[in-house]
């Protein structure tokens, strides 16, 4: 078994799928694809708020619903810590795009 960290910024594959609105399956082929960062295998895989946040700015999806939903699954996260999540997605994908032109 491979060891997951732990931490309230931590969400597990079922967790993300409904943040983003779409099947665990979905999250699972991402994940596969490189199209989104997770650490663990099978039921221990977790993903960083910072990769669905950034998974999430790629494909268009508006953040005020997932940073919503973040805060109600994990409760405790920090909002200055949380925004700074959301600013490094922001920058990364910008980034990404200016590599591709």
């Amino acid at each position: 078994m491979v060891a997951v960290p732990s931490g309230k910024e931590w969400f597990t594959v079922p967790q993300v799928a409904g943040m983003l609105g779409v099947r665990t399956q979905s999250i699972y082929d991402a994940v596969k694809d490189g199209r989104m960062q997770a650490t663990g295998e099978g039921w221990d895989r977790r993903i960083h708020a910072s990769d669905v946040l950034t998974y999430a700015i790629h494909t268009g999806r508006n953040l005020d619903p997932i940073v919503t939903e973040m805060q109600t699954i994990a409760g405790e996260i920090e909002v200055r810590k949380l925004a700074g999540w959301v600013l490094a997605a922001i920058g990364l994908v910008w980034l990404l795009t200016k590599f591709k032109e």
